[in-house]
């Protein structure tokens, strides 16, 4: 059973438990009054529907109990069924995702699945969840958030030629307006680990993609034009996504 099918055979067991609930608390407040009153006839009527709601309350509560055991969450994952829906719900969702299970990419963010554990790792935040969809949308809301975010194109591509100054620096056998490897520049700008959490690679690759799609149109102070290096997919570039949704590897920047 896939988690969807089981959540609409759990939705009307929980209603009836919720509904079940209501009516006990309702009862409960009557039998309080009616003592509060001195009316104990009243209270004696009302506590034996108080006992019948709670007896129902139980057979929900045992029909509730009976639904979610019902799903083996374990064997959901291993199955690899988890990982299929998934792909499935981000699918409809129009959000591009690439990988092969347990290991995604849903640019600029990286997505494990643990099936051991029936666990999901996007970069390194863990969630506790068995529902494909849940995580499909809390990702497609942050990428919403990630492009509705202010972004100074200017600016970032000043502190990123900063950084290429660095680099440059550091190689003495490498002259001025010669590429050198985004992750190096990263690695310039935010040389102490800790720094790291603040301003993690994947939010530096999704910036890089952003400068990517007005890199002509950018005018730095020190009058350098800036030149992206578009590679072959490998370990040493990053995977973006360009204006048009196209996907693109860049590894390395020159400023000239």
């Amino acid at each position: 059973m896939d988690y969807e099918s089981f959540f609409s055979d759990y939705t009307p067991h929980a209603k009836e438990m919720k509904d079940a609930a209501a009516l006990v608390a309702k009862l409960q407040k009557l039998v309080d009054k009616d003592i509060a009153k001195g009316d104990t006839k009243a209270a004696a009527k009302d506590m034996a529907a108080l006992r019948e709601a709670i007896e129902n309350a139980s057979a929900s509560a045992q029909a509730l109990e009976e639904s979610i055991s019902s799903f083996d969450s374990k064997d959901y994952f291993t199955s690899g069924e988890f990982a299929c829906q998934l792909v499935t719900h981000f699918a409809q969702l129009g959000v591009d995702i690439v990988g092969d299970a347990p290991v995604y990419e849903v640019f600029p963010y990286k997505l494990r699945i643990d099936a051991e554990n029936q666990d999901i790792y996007l970069n390194r935040k863990k969630f506790s969840t068995s529902r494909p969809s849940y995580i499909a949308d809390l990702v497609k809301a942050e990428l919403d958030k990630l492009q509705a975010a202010s972004f100074n194109a200017q600016k970032f591509a000043s502190e990123l030629e900063k950084g290429y100054d660095i680099c440059i620096a550091l190689q003495s056998k490498v002259q001025a307006g010669s590429p050198i490897m985004l992750k190096n520049i990263y690695s310039a700008l935010v040389p102490i680990a800790r720094l790291k959490s603040g301003y993690p690679e994947q939010a530096f690759a999704y910036d890089i993609a952003r400068l990517y799609s007005v890199a002509d149109s950018v005018e730095l102070k020190s009058g350098h034009k800036i030149e992206f290096g578009t590679e072959r997919a490998n370990a040493a570039s990053y995977r973006i996504l360009d204006a048009n949704g196209r996907e693109q590897f860049l590894g390395s920047v020159r400023f000239y």
